[in-house]
């Protein structure tokens, strides 16, 4: 079937805001091809004989929601963010608490917590010997979680990584890249919804980029802060999206706003 610009936006205006989603974050052509080709396996010839189903079907409404996972990510994506990292976050947090425990929610293919594997081994590991950092990286898509099991990456997603560290720390092997097994084994995966389950605690360190405060509506939002404030220790720090903005609140401070990074309040 067609489904025109402006009837798209028509049923992302009916359904998503009901889901505490933020209709004008999810206008993307690949949602858009997701859901027309869930339409034609249906067989059915319009949104509204969808949205009724979603209404009646819960099983179809766990399926509809997996369609609109965004699942695009790269190693050392926003990289200022990652020198920030190595440079203030981490050694302040090390030298303050004396170990480093780290949350990446909404991991999607494990780019990101990978990320911080590969930045600890290359460029931390040799100064804090005695600390081994435990990195949790949860996310709710499960097909996304064996992905970022398996770590296997296309040269795309290693395009903000320095050459020397593809080269230290991938096998190339035809057109994809394999991350090295002592680098997936340093990341536990788990399955995490941030709008229903309650936190992992004991975090000096979480990430939540491109995630919540993009395509959550506000309600959600506040949830997802308080959440995450819970998951942190005090005076732990949080990493958002280079593009995100975090509500007024009175749970962070910013930090380095440049970089999306806030430090926790009391």
């Amino acid at each position: 079937m067609e489904l025109s610009s402006s009837d798209f936006d028509g049923f992302l205006k009916v359904v998503l805001p009901s889901m505490g989603l933020n209709w004008r974050r999810y206008r993307r052509k690949n949602i858009r091809r997701r859901i027309l080709h869930r339409l034609d396996a249906l067989g059915l010839a319009s949104v509204s004989q969808y949205i009724e189903i979603l209404t009646a079907d819960g099983q179809e409404f766990q399926l509809f929601y997996s369609l609109l996972t965004v699942t695009i990510s790269r190693f050392f994506r926003n990289r200022t963010a990652y020198e920030r990292l190595w440079k203030e976050v981490i050694p302040d947090i090390v030298k303050r608490d004396g170990r480093l425990n780290i949350w990446s929610i909404g991991c999607a293919g494990g780019e990101e917590p990978y990320s911080l594997v590969i930045l600890w081994d290359a460029y931390l590991k040799d100064r804090y010997p005695n600390i081994t950092p435990v990195i949790i990286a949860t996310d709710i898509d499960r097909d996304c979680l064996k992905r970022a099991e398996a770590a296997i990456y296309e040269k795309s997603s290693l395009r903000e990584l320095p050459k020397e560290l593809v080269d230290r720390y991938f096998m190339h092997e035809r057109c994809h890249f394999t991350l090295r097994e002592e680098i997936k084994r340093a990341v536990e995966f788990r399955f995490h919804d941030i709008q229903r389950d309650a936190p992992l605690k004991g975090n000096n360190l979480i990430l939540c980029r491109n995630l919540a405060f993009t395509y959550f509506g506000e309600e959600l939002q506040k949830k997802a802060l308080e959440t995450i404030h819970e998951g942190l220790i005090d005076k732990g720090y949080l990493i958002i999206g280079r593009q995100e903005v975090l509500q007024k609140n009175a749970l962070f401070e910013s930090i380095y706003p440049k970089d999306g990074i806030y430090g926790k309040l009391d």
